[in-house]
């Protein structure tokens, strides 16, 4: 049987073939115009058609977004190749970004790709997993974008924007309910006040339910968010526009820690060896505390864009905060030992850019952009755990401290960019650079047990060029190749035990790519694709020491293969089919796991990371208004593991535990009727019901030695009504 990973690279092959054969024929003399509207790309911050820019990106336009029932950032990365989300104990804990198998860890606070909501970033793993709800598009550029976004973008970026408000008046209001009581509800309002000059818009987001995991040794609570999103947007003149954004968003689960073990038998054998009548199933864990989740989101942000005839300055100021709160079981078993809390937690994030860029013109021979952006992050952490026991020789009961930290993270870049075209417009270069200065400042209180307490402070800068060509072999034709930088800061670790583990290095990278991008003369079919080698040096990676103690330290070198497929098609009117496939095969490549006895990890997968993953979707439209959509969700198998360096006191020798665990295999179904005032949809997620896990742990409950995770949601079946205006 041929291996998938050899498949999937033939598959990725195989239309550059296809436009090598057809790279000696002539274009024809007239092709029919196509609408180019969908195939627009704006995170590359001058807007380009998605046929010509030499990037790997992913595009979802709002009727996309309502088609696929996404209602979070977690759903809509399942729909785009090479970019996955996920999260350890539920939403507002801990949040990782994977995109093109680079992704932040569990101890590491810098993201490989940063989230952008209406031009904000959003760095921290805290904040990532946000309601979207009034949605115009979401953009994936893949590969470094350093260029123009700076040190958090060494994988890419996510663009999220909100739909403006114009001089169209819109109203929505649309609301869904399901089984586990899940509910979703949104109501828009949207239109001028001054025609012409002075917009306005308010959107707001409610949901919850119960939760997807079920704890049998302590009932769970309920899930609960809302949203407000209030957006002003001004055009005092022809040439000036001027937009104000603020918003809300608030989380309150008390659910706990939603983790689930990996291996149920083990975990079954576990309970029933300490005298526990319990005995788990898919979905369910054992744990005797609650615990609970809650978030305080808020942001602000200013934008101001000038246009003049050939170019335009474009500034924006953004805040935002955000204040989680969250307890858990710490020793996750059916017996009361420790539960841990981390109730000071306070984020904030101020960003702000200016840059010049030029507009297109077909006209010019160049387009460019130059500026400059400030980025200064705030981190404030102060988690502990109660010893209901009196295990750590304290009266039961006693709140002991874990840690209490501070770290202060400026980011100060200065870049530019240009692209130059031939006079047939036929051959463009791309050329740019970026200069980064980072200076980290980390704090550590001393008196907690897991921490001696220290002050360390790390500056790092980079200098990260980027170059790229592209070639129109035709109108619908065009091949590209480029060469760019990325990196993550260094710093000083504030989870480490003690001041010597602080430092860490920066993670700087090389990416290799060349794609293609192709459609038919109709334009009922593309095809795009693209193929990259990343090569990491000082990869930050988490080190593992006891189940307590984890830090950020670097593996020497990891070595990223990959490529992604996109085709969207339309065989027959109403009937829209799409396919999208990305590969990404990380492996360590040098990389001393233990220096003290030379134990390595070469050749070893990076934990928590598929090498593939797929979506297919097919929706098809008749009659007055009736639609059906299936869709196919997978992703290769995940590789858990944890490393437990030799102690020479014992005599205990180097430990790796590894386990694979399957890859996600999803069918979601839905069928309605739409109008262009109302709709009604009854949908159906994860058909089979799967349990497929997204992230791991390495910390596991006394007497069971698998690995706990978190999964993906259950069979859930929902309807949906939708009123617009």
């Amino acid at each position: 049987m041929i291996p998938v990973r050899h498949v999937i690279v033939l598959s990725l092959l195989a239309p550059l073939a296809a436009l090598a054969q057809t790279a000696a024929q002539p274009a024809p003399a007239k092709e029919a115009p196509v609408d180019l509207e969908r195939y627009i790309v704006q995170g590359t911050k001058q807007a380009a058609d998605l046929q010509t820019v030499p990037v790997s990106v992913g595009i979802m336009t709002g009727t996309e977004i309502e088609a696929s029932r996404i209602t979070n950032f977690t759903t809509a990365t399942e729909y785009l190749p090479n970019v996955r989300y996920s999260e350890l104990g539920g939403r507002g804990v801990f949040g990782f970004i994977t995109l093109r198998g680079q992704a932040n860890t569990f101890t590491s606070l810098d993201p490989a790709a940063t989230l952008y909501i209406d031009g904000v970033p959003y760095s921290d793993f805290y904040s990532l997993d946000q309601n979207l709800f009034d949605i115009e598009r979401i953009e994936v550029l893949r590969g470094p974008q350093g260029t123009l976004y700076g040190g958090f973008s060494e994988a890419g970026v996510i663009v999220v924007q909100s739909r403006a408000p114009d001089d169209t008046t819109r109203a929505t209001l649309k609301a869904s309910y399901g089984s586990s009581n899940r509910y979703n509800t949104t109501v828009v309002g949207s239109g001028p006040l001054v025609s012409g000059k002075l917009f306005a818009s308010v959107a707001a987001n409610v949901s919850g339910g119960d939760p997807l995991v079920d704890n049998l040794a302590a009932k769970l609570g309920r899930e609960s968010a809302w949203s407000i999103r209030a957006r002003l947007r001004w055009k005092p003149t022809d040439r000036l526009e001027l937009n104000l954004i603020s918003d809300v968003q608030h989380t309150d689960d008390t659910t706990g820690y939603l983790t689930v073990p990996t291996d149920i038998a083990g975990y079954n054998a576990a309970l029933a060896a300490v005298g526990s009548p319990l005995r788990v199933g898919k979905f369910e864990r054992a744990s005797d505390f609650q615990g609970y989740r809650k978030t305080d989101m808020r942001r602000h942000a200013f934008t101001a864009q000038w246009s003049g005839e050939e170019s335009e300055i474009v500034t924006t100021a953004a805040w935002r905060k955000n204040k989680p709160d969250y307890a858990f079981d710490l020793d996750e078993t059916v017996f009361p030992f420790l539960t841990a809390n981390a109730e000071g937690t306070y984020l904030t994030e101020f960003y702000s850019e200016a840059r010049w860029q030029t507009k297109p013109s077909a006209s010019r021979a160049w387009d460019g952009l130059m500026g400059v952006s400030y980025d200064r992050g705030f981190q404030q952490q102060n988690s502990g755990a109660d010893d209901l026991t009196g295990a750590f020789g304290v009266p039961p009961g006693t709140h002991l401290i874990a840690y209490e930290t501070t770290l202060r993270s400026p980011l100060v870049g200065i870049f530019g960019q240009a692209t130059w075209h031939t006079s047939d417009r036929k051959t463009g270069i791309t050329a740019g650079v970026r200069y980064d200065s980072a200076d980290r400042e980390a704090y550590q209180a001393p008196g907690g047990f897991i921490g001696a307490g220290f002050t360390a402070s790390k500056a790092t800068s980079a200098v990260l060029p980027k170059v790229a060509v592209d070639y129109a072999i035709s109108s619908r034709h065009s091949i590209y190749a480029s060469i760019a930088a990325g990196w993550k800061p260094g710093g000083a670790n504030i989870y480490a035990p003690d001041i010597s583990l602080a430092p860490y290095k920066a993670e700087r990278s090389w990416t290799y790519e060349v794609g293609s991008k192709w459609r038919s003369e109709d334009g009922k079919l593309r095809a795009n694709t693209a193929i990259f080698y990343t090569d990491i040096r000082d990869y930050q990676d988490s080190i593992y020491l006891t189940p307590l103690t984890q830090y950020l330290g670097n593996a020497d070198r990891v070595g990223i293969t990959g490529g992604e497929l996109e085709i969207s098609a339309t065989p027959v009117q109403g009937l829209d089919l799409n396919l999208a496939l990305g590969f990404a095969r990380g492996r360590f490549r040098d990389y001393v796991r233990n220096p003290n006895t030379g134990y390595r990890f070469d050749g070893r997968r990076l934990t928590d990371i598929p090498d593939w993953d797929l979506s297919f979707t097919a929706n098809y439209r008749w009659g007055k208004g009736w639609v059906a959509r299936a869709e196919f969700i997978a992703s290769g198998d995940i590789e858990a593991s944890r490393f437990t360096a030799a102690d020479s006191a014992s005599g205990t020798p180097d430990r790796l535990e590894t386990a694979m665990l399957d890859g996600q295999r999803v069918i979601n179904l839905r069928f309605g009727y739409e109008t262009n005032r109302w709709s009604a949809f009854v949908g159906v997620g994860n058909l089979t019901n799967q349990e497929y896990f997204t992230q791991t742990q390495s910390r596991a409950p006394g007497g069971y030695s698998g690995f706990m995770g978190a999964v993906g949601p259950r069979r859930l079946i929902d309807c949906t009504l939708q009123w617009k205006l």
